[in-house]
């Protein structure tokens, strides 16, 4: 059972709505695609010649390719369709004529072609052309879909124009459509296929879906499978899988089928943006080009850069300004510094005594166009002012540089209790440790001798029903559990593997735990191998679950 049927029930679908496999009842005719159907309809059957349509990488362009060919058979046409086209240069014309009907020696054969045989031991590519000529004049029409044409040799596409050649004075008797990723473009500019790229009359681009698109896509595709209420996709989540998908079709499927599992998996109806993170870790993809995310250890080490540079410079700037480092530490600044106190000034004095400056210790330039006042005669005849007994300033201390291994030594060391006895160190201990014990996670009972009652006496309440197998001996049941625990990546060694069978029932339950919380083992769940998940893993409560 595929992975993406898992969520059929619970989201009310009738069939996955985000399978990758081009089904043509899933055709989005949304983001012009509807219309470049329509252009390329209209260009085939113009007979004007070769048509090229270039996409990237799941665009779509398999499945536009199958409905241009079911148009065109239900318009009465003969279609070949190469879905593989890494054939010989000599192959490519013999499978698009087994395709057309067109067989090689048809009298050895015992049978007859769709035309007559005019010219006995005529090359295939002769009879071909004679076969063409045939259906033309009955009013029939012919056309070649290639997809996956960037595959092709340079000599199988030169085969290709060959093909183009086959025509009447006035019409082209082969109409031939490429599919391709615009790898064609540079193949192309090869100059030996400069006849080839000549003849390609009509050029289309299938581009990915705009992001206001994308929410339309998946509420079409959503609908098609049968949901028939509100879509269970929050407008943040559709947000995120326009951006991380950049547009392309086969990304958001993707996308949208993860994240659907991932909802599903922690017993929700909505599709939140934290799905579709979840989504992204698992798929193996890249993001698309201009859009750079870096995760979240480089992010760290970012910030953690950023810090060690400021503290370096800040040590560097301290070493070489010793003021700077005294003001750091606490000192007064200039002016905040308290000034010396004058006595008042006497009667013979018509202006107050000049007070003291206290000046920095960083000499500052004078002003070119400053000039000291010239002394009046108030001014000489005053009293000389009182001296005052200047401020002591203490000289800063030189900041002490630590060697790279002073400090890793001083990160080490731990804070010492002082004035503790050892006993009140031994209770301060035997505390933390209880602390620590009501928050960290409590340790698991050992998986041979772990039981539902245990577990829940320490307080977990969740399990996984992994698998469920008849009535075994104790030796083949710790055997397949051995085996089931060998399937369980690294992320699952803190956990235990229990079996458990249920009163009155003749089959045994894997539990796969414990879990304090329905979410924890909903995430889990989500990190099983695809191996488990086909087994259709549950989480379930243990109180549901008797001895």
């Amino acid at each position: 059972m595929p992975v993406s049927t898992l969520y059929l029930a619970h989201f009310g679908l009738h069939e996955p709505p985000f399978s990758i496999t081009p089904n043509p009842r899933y055709f989005f005719a949304g983001g012009e695609r509807g219309r470049l159907l329509e252009a390329l309809t209209i260009a085939v059957t113009t007979d004007e010649g070769i048509t090229a349509v270039t996409g990237a990488v799941g665009s779509g362009k398999t499945l536009l390719a199958r409905l241009l060919v079911a148009r065109l058979s239900e318009m009465g046409w003969h279609v070949a369709y190469l879905a593989n086209p890494a054939f010989a240069p000599n192959e490519i014309v013999a499978a698009i004529a087994h395709d057309l009907g067109v067989l090689a020696n048809p009298d050895a054969n015992g049978a007859t072609s769709v035309a007559a045989d005019p010219l006995p031991g005529a090359t295939l590519l002769d009879r071909l052309n004679a076969a063409l000529i045939a259906r033309y004049q009955a009013g029939q029409r012919t056309a070649v879909v290639i997809d996956e044409a960037h595959a092709m040799t340079p000599a199988a596409l030169d085969e290709v124009r060959r093909l183009a050649n086959l025509e009447t004075a006035q019409h082209k008797l082969l109409q031939i459509v490429l599919f391709a990723q615009p790898e064609l473009t540079t193949l192309l500019a090869d100059p030996l296929l400069l006849p080839l790229r000549e003849r390609i009359v009509h050029r289309f681009t299938l581009s990915p879906l705009p992001k206001m698109t994308v929410a339309e896509y998946i509420a079409f595709r959503l609908r098609t499978a049968g949901l028939a209420g509100e879509n269970p996709f929050t407008q943040a989540a559709l947000n995120r899988i326009a951006r991380a998908s950049g547009g392309i079709a086969r990304r958001i499927n993707l996308l949208a089928d993860k994240a659907m599992l991932s909802a599903f998996a922690r017993g929700a109806k909505r599709v939140t943006p934290a799905d579709v993170r979840r989504a992204e870790r698992e798929l193996a993809w890249e993001l698309p080009k201009g859009r750079f995310v870096p995760p979240r250890f480089w992010r760290i080490a970012l910030v953690l850069a950023v810090v060690a540079v400021l503290a370096v410079a800040i040590v560097a700037i301290a070493h070489r300004d010793p003021t700077w480092t005294h003001f750091a530490d606490g000192a007064a600044s200039p002016a905040s510094m308290p000034l010396p106190k004058t006595p008042p000034p006497s009667e013979h004095e018509s202006e107050p005594s000049p007070v003291p400056q206290l000046t920095l210790q960083t000499p500052v330039a004078p002003s070119p166009q400053s000039t000291p006042p010239k002394p009046t005669a108030a001014r000489e005849h005053a009293a000389p002012p009182t001296e005052t007994p200047p401020v002591p300033v203490t000289p800063p201390k030189k900041p002490e540089i630590l060697k790279p291994s002073q400090m890793a030594a001083n990160l080490q060391q731990k804070p010492q209790r002082t004035g503790q006895t050892p006993a009140a160190k031994e209770k301060n201990r035997e505390l933390s440790t209880t602390s620590n014990l009501s928050t960290a996670r409590t340790p698991k009972p050992a998986p041979q001798q772990a039981t539902i009652t245990q577990w829940q006496r320490h307080g977990y309440t969740y399990a996984i029903v992994l698998d469920h197998w008849p009535t075994l001996a104790n030796r083949a049941r710790e055997r397949r559990i051995d085996e089931l625990r060998k399937q369980l990546p690294r992320s699952f060694a803190g956990y235990s593997l229990v079996a458990h069978q249920p009163q009155n029932q003749n089959e045994i339950l894997i539990l796969l735990g414990p879990f304090r919380r329905a979410e924890e083992a909903g995430m889990m769940l989500l990190e099983l191998p695809s191996a488990l998940l086909l087994k259709e893993p549950r989480v379930v409560a243990l109180t549901t679950l008797k001895e």
